[in-house]
């Protein structure tokens, strides 16, 4: 199971930061890790669905390919557990302070509309 307690070289980025770096770079990419139909919901347009609850048992390989890896839940408190996770797979993942609450409460753009 995850080791919550690792105190690793976590990085947080505001969404707004995350936006901008997701728009001037094909090589980032921003996964959503709240449950489905959290996801089928509403999410940050752009994000690719990794639920929290399954991510251990998730293919990883394509987050592999990318330069970083912005994670995304409801409030930051999942993302910052999915990327001390991810990092601990070679992955550089980035978490999302404030979530998409913060995402939407700064106006950036969700799908659906």
């Amino acid at each position: 199971m995850f080791n919550f307690f690792n105190k690793s070289n976590q990085s947080n980025v505001t969404v707004n930061v995350a936006n901008e770096e997701l728009k001037d770079s094909k090589d980032n990419v921003l996964i959503d890790v709240r449950e489905a139909g959290e996801y089928k919901n509403g999410h940050a347009s752009g994000a690719i669905s990794y639920p929290l609850s399954i991510i251990e048992k998730a293919d990883l390989t394509k987050l592999k390919d990318y330069k970083k890896v912005f994670v995304i839940c409801n409030s930051g408190a999942r993302s910052k557990k999915a990327a001390e996770y991810l990092k601990t797979k070679n992955i550089n993942a980035i978490n999302v302070s404030g979530g998409t609450m913060s995402w939407i409460m700064n106006g950036l753009p969700i799908y659906p509309l």
